[in-house]
């Protein structure tokens, strides 16, 4: 054939790009891939341009440009900076961060060590990207510019031999050579299957004469899969060019790139991309000055999997539901709109163009004999390095796991993979040597799929994964057939069965015969593939189906050995302590208390002790009474003061909010060596725990005890300080700018309203107003007069104990549900009965009647029957009954508590029915150093979960800041003794007499006596040293 003669020198725009790119001065690149802009790599960007504008303090440089690049693969890592120029890879570099990279690293030339990787093994740190185990193991070709050029600048890519291919290609006008080479290089679909791609493309080439198209298979649909996203967002003119290269080969004109809408940043950079090639002539009609014409469009795909599946694609983007279809025939001679159709997925035409422009040989070196080239996987799981990688083919699984990936998790051992997501298979230990390639996987009874990779540890249950991705299938399965429409979702209740203790071992048999005639009927890969993968997990995990059955549960689930400890939100070490006291080393439980949990005294009197639900003293007479051995260790440990702080940091942490919660946090804080402050709405910190809870459960000068602890570490308050923009107030905006790191934990202060006729009369109250009052010392008076609480909680519970004490008549509790549905603690609600309280279960309140004054003068109340069980408890229905009218003077509203959050959501928190968005790290999205906690995120909650959301943001907090302290008790727990438990009866709180103590606010429950305390410390099992706990090591003594 005929060269052409091309209008476009590439060599030439070559040398443009490189001089742009020279003329950029200091090239920091900042990955701008999903997963990084998810971490806050934008705002990362855009503090580096605003300190960039002044550029006259770099020396070597007479500019700095900031380069949002693809995702660089390293995303355990993220926010990930490179700075070539330096040779030097930053990691997990937050806004606050870039100020210090810029003064030190930029203008002094001083790398910031404490933002360098750290190898795990070696514990140094590494400066180069090619240094760091994770890219020194990689051989990249399809993703060797992704983070390394701006994905939305054309000439980064010519710059780095876009479109080279291309112009070679157009100049030598031989569409047979193309397919030839790309026959000799053995690529194979990276799609999954791994059908040759040159055969493929010869097959559609053949069909020649009239309309033909190629189509860009970028529905990644795997669970744990992002390889295609990453190409697509970070490389998009290299998968254009690898199209039109395809194009040319097979004669097609047009093109269509299938990706799912919920990738609407590679959308986005696939958009402009294209708009910018067409722009450039790299794209659209006469490329550079050619015969050869190619437009490319996108289609947006719902995000149903079975769109992955190429037929169903071809009739998505048709405008059809996404079906597949009988093959043949196959699209090479019938696809798209009935005509030849090319489909190939994203990595493999992002392979086309690098072995164009280094030869068929260069690739083939690559690999094994039947598998050639690299292969993208997205690691993800167990692993301590996840993110995305591309090595040889043959690569053994051992290689990727524990010298790419780092190894496993905190030291967990290696159970499995799952490869290739639902179509894949699960990988084990004899496998891990295996080479990673097409046919080694297929012997081994998986397949290379898409390329996601899941490690699992020990700790993973097989059942439940398998569960998983069938239930994923099945949701997933067009339903055209009739083994995924029906046989899937058979095979997802027997395994329901199975983890529900439901099964017998005759169902193994039948969930084996249904998963392979699944496999041996089912039209596409979908169903087919889902048959095998339960086979094979039954294959390589039958003991993991057996143990379920068998026993009733799963041992890999028990992670926690020890039952109080894992109930406990706070993972309080409750056997540790109450060996202690059984010791009689009362101040030591106390300081074993306090390594998870600051509110001792407190909790000891109003916790609702989850701890004892499980305790396992329950299978030889009752449960330890946990609370009550901590309420003797809080009453004689004597003056405990709290551990010596850390040396200070020079960190700062403002704490909004004095409640539980932020208290805690600033303990914990405190202790690492960062100075706290709180910021506190009202004259008295503690929260709910010293305005809603009544003197009579917890007194204030108990409370006390725990706060002057807090305080003793040196944490400072402020208050009768509000947080808003307000006149007085203090705005959010300064103590961001004011201090490292906010901590919000604003508790929920504000009643939710009845929504009914006469709400606004008079007499008709707040729960929540009503314990502040009394809290503050201003309680109402209710002598003679007829109550009504509305409302079945603990605040319920203590409004009416507490409105008995002020001197009401009769006090009633309304509750749409029945007694035993209300939420609040049982022994609560009859102590509330004890002492005069009547509980009017199952009528809903509909109006209040007032007088001409407007004053309350009864309920009318409508009576339910229980109904239909939603949620996990029955509802209330209608029964027909006229309403009733309950008359009184007093009605006490106790139905739930709300935030104050507008104020915060001015200054751009997130928030959501009343509820601030916080991540599980506690940190608020694209908020730096910003975290939120307690009943201000999880909405009202129990005190012991509030003190467990302080730790846990103290502890994450405390990693934002760039530390890792530890916090410990030093306090050696005594070895248990071997002997009988002899079965004896469990020790319970006497309370004072109701006629004496309804009458006052004095505490009503008694402690133990000494005797009362030993022989229950006694009665404990220690599970922390016997049995299941010696596996599992016991305890946590620090964290």
């Amino acid at each position: 054939m005929e060269k052409t003669a091309l209008n476009i020198d590439i060599k030439e725009e070559q040398k443009k790009a490189h001089k742009l790119i020279t003329e950029q001065g200091l090239r920091v690149l900042v990955c701008a891939g999903t997963g990084c802009v998810a971490n806050g790599s934008l705002n990362v960007i855009e503090k580096f341009k605003e300190l960039g504008a002044d550029v006259s303090v770099l020396t070597d440089y007479d500019k700095m440009t900031i380069v949002p690049t693809g995702c660089h693969g390293f995303c355990e890592q993220g926010v990930l900076v490179i700075i070539p120029d330096r040779h030097v890879t930053y990691v997990k570099v937050k806004e606050k961060d870039v100020e210090e990279i810029y003064e030190s690293h930029i203008k002094n030339n001083k790398p910031v060590e404490r933002l360098l990787y750290t190898d795990p093994k070696t514990h140094e740190h590494v400066h180069k990207n090619e240094e760091i185990n994770f890219y020194a193991k990689q051989t990249r070709t399809a993703l060797a510019n992704c983070g390394h050029i701006n994905a939305e600048c054309l000439e980064e890519a010519i710059a780095v031999r876009g479109y080279e291919a291309l112009a070679n290609i157009l100049e030598e006008n031989n569409p047979d050579a193309v397919i030839e080479t790309i026959e000799k290089s053995g690529l194979r679909g990276r799609g999954g299957g791994g059908f040759p791609t040159g055969r493929k493309w010869r097959f559609t080439a053949a069909n020649k004469g009239g309309k033909s198209y190629v189509v860009c298979n970028g529905d990644e649909g795997d669970p744990g899969a992002f390889m295609d996203r990453s190409v697509m967002e970070g490389d998009p003119h290299k998968l254009l060019e690898g199209m039109a290269i395809a194009a040319f080969a097979i004669g097609a004109d047009e093109g269509y790139i299938y990706v799912r809408a919920e990738y609407p940043l590679a959308i986005k950079r696939l958009r402009k991309a294209i708009k910018d090639a067409e722009e450039r002539h790299f794209l659209g009609k006469n490329i550079m000055g050619s015969d050869f014409s190619f437009e490319i469009h996108i289609k947006e795909g719902a995000g149903a999997f079975v769109c992955g599946e190429e037929t169903a694609l071809i009739a998505s983007i048709e405008g059809e539901r996404g079906m597949p279809r009988p093959k043949p025939p196959f699209p090479a001679n019938k696809g798209l709109f009935g005509r030849p159709t090319l489909i190939n997925n994203v990595e493999t035409l992002a392979n086309v163009p690098v072995i164009m422009l280094n030869g068929a040989e260069w690739f083939s070196q690559m690999g094994t004999e039947t598998s050639k080239g690299t292969k993208t996987f997205a690691l993800t799981g167990e692993v301590n390095n996840t993110g995305l990688i591309e090595v040889p083919m043959g690569t053994t699984l051992r290689e990727i796991v524990f010298d790419i990936g780092g190894g496993m998790r905190d030291g967990k051992k290696f159970k499995a993979v799952q490869i290739g997501g639902p179509s894949g298979g699960c990988l084990t230990e004899e496998h891990l040597d295996i080479p990673m390639d097409y046919d080694n996987l297929i012997k081994a009874g998986a397949m290379v799929g898409s390329g996601g990779l899941v490690v699992m540890s020990e700790k993973t249950c097989i059942v439940e994964v398998a569960r998983f991705f069938m239930n994923f299938t099945q949701h997933e399965s067009c339903g055209k057939c009739v083994p995924c429409r029906i046989g899937l979702g058979v095979l997802e209740d027997m395994l329901e069965d199975v983890l529900d203790g439901k099964a017998t071992l005759e169902t193994l048999s039948l969930i084996e015969r249904t998963a392979k005639a699944i496999y041996d009927s089912a039209d596409c890969a979908i169903g087919y593939e889902a048959g095998r993968m339960v086979l094979k997990g039954l294959e390589g995990f039958r003991e993991d189906f057996i143990e379920h059955i068998t026993n009733g549960h799963c041992s890999c689930h028990l992670e926690q050995p020890v039952p109080c400890v894992a109930l406990c939100p706070a993972g309080v070490d409750v056997p540790g302590y109450i060996s202690l006291i059984a010791d009689e080393r009362y101040a030591d439980a106390v300081k074993l208390i306090r390594k998870d949990n600051p509110f001792v005294t407190s909790c000891a009197l109003v916790c609702e002790h989850p701890c004892e639900t499980k305790c396992r003293r329950n299978f030889v007479d009752d449960a330890v009474n946990i609370r009550g051995l901590k309420r003797y260790a809080a009453d004689h440990c004597g003056l405990v003061p709290p551990p010596e702080c850390c040396e200070p940091t020079g960190k700062t942490v403002a704490i909004i909010g004095g409640g539980p919660s932020g208290l805690s946090a600033a303990y914990y804080l405190q202790q690492m060596g960062h100075q706290c402050t709180i910021f506190e709405q009202r004259k008295e910190l503690g929260g709910m725990l010293y305005y809603g809870i009544p003197n009579y459960r917890l007194p204030k000068e108990r409370l006390a005890e725990d706060i002057q602890n807090i305080l003793a570490t040196g944490v400072e308050t402020k208050m009768n300080t509000c947080i808003g923009d307000g006149d007085g107030e203090i705005s959010f905006k300064m103590l961001k700018e004011n201090y490292d790191a906010v901590y919000i934990s604003i508790g929920a202060h504000t009643d939710k309203k009845l929504g009914i006729p006469g709400e606004d009369a008079k007499g008709v109250i707040s729960a929540i107003q009503m314990l502040r009052d009394i809290g503050d010392g201003n309680p109402p008076d209710f002598t003679g007069k007829n109550v009504i609480v509305v409302g079945g909680g603990n605040v319920a519970m203590d409004a009416t104990r507490s409105a008995i004490r002020l001197g009401a008549k009769n006090v009633s509790v309304m509750y749409r549900r029945r007694k035993a549905d209300m939420t609040a603690l049982m022994d609560e609600i009859e102590a509330a009965i004890a002492e005069g309280a009547e509980i009017l279960e199952l009528h809903a309140p509909q109006a209040i009647e007032t007088n001409k004054k407007g004053y309350v003068t009864a309920m009318v109340a409508d009576p339910k029957i229980i109904g239909l069980i939603t949620g996990g408890r029955p509802s209330p229905a209608n029964s027909g009954r006229e309403p009733i009218h309950i008359p009184c003077d007093i009605v006490i509203v106790a139905i739930g508590q709300d935030i104050v959050s507008e104020p915060f959501e001015r200054a751009g928190i997130p928030a959501k029915r009343g509820r601030f968005l916080a991540q599980k790290d506690s940190s608020i999205a694209e908020k730096d150093g910003v975290f939120a906690g307690g009943d201000c995120v999880t909405g009202p909650a129990t005190v012991i979960r509030a003190i467990a959301a302080g730790k846990v943001a103290a502890a994450n907090i405390d990693n934002y800041l760039g530390f890792n302290h530890k916090i410990e008790s030093g306090v050696v727990v005594p070895e248990p003794r071997i002997e009988n438990k002899t079965p004896c009866g469990r020790v319970t709180m006497m309370e004072r007499n109701t006629t004496e103590r309804k009458k006052d606010f004095n505490i009503v429950e008694n402690g133990m006596t000494c005797k009362e305390a030993n022989q229950e410390a006694h009665r404990c099992l220690r599970c922390d040293r016997f049995g299941y706990g010696v596996f599992k090591g016991g305890r946590v003594e620090e964290w």
